[in-house]
């Protein structure tokens, strides 16, 4: 038991990805996401910010008929492909984030209270 805790533990904590914030000078700042907690943070020219995403659940509900024609509502719920983050830094700015997902590619964009747009990628930056 005490082994297949650590092990939960390792993998738990070992499943951090890493997506980057492109300003518009085409510079890229990197943001660790856990998705085991649904946390992010990096930091933007020394400033740090953190906080957690959300992401969409789809719910499909179409009507059935049966052969006495009496309608059943049924549903099925699935996960979605999108999402949104809040991150905040100590001095109170934020960064409000919409992105899309597939699979690990994530493509989306943030905007920080001060109005800079910058792109979310999980594509690779040199």
């Amino acid at each position: 038991m005490k082994y297949s805790i650590l092990a939960l533990t390792w993998l738990v904590t070992g499943c951090v990805a890493q997506v980057a914030l492109v300003d518009p000078a085409g510079k890229p700042s990197y943001f660790e996401l856990n998705p085991a907690v649904r946390t992010v943070s990096g930091a933007i020219d020394g400033k740090r910010y953190a906080g957690s995403y959300v992401l969409n659940q789809s719910t499909w509900r179409p009507v059935l008929a049966d052969a006495r024609d009496r309608h059943k509502a049924a549903a099925w719920t699935s996960s979605g492909s999108s999402g949104q983050a809040l991150l905040f830094a100590t001095d109170g700015t934020n960064l409000q984030c919409d992105f899309a997902y597939q699979g690990p590619t994530v493509l989306g964009r943030c905007q920080a209270s001060s109005g800079v747009l910058y792109v979310l990628t999980s594509d690779k930056f040199p």
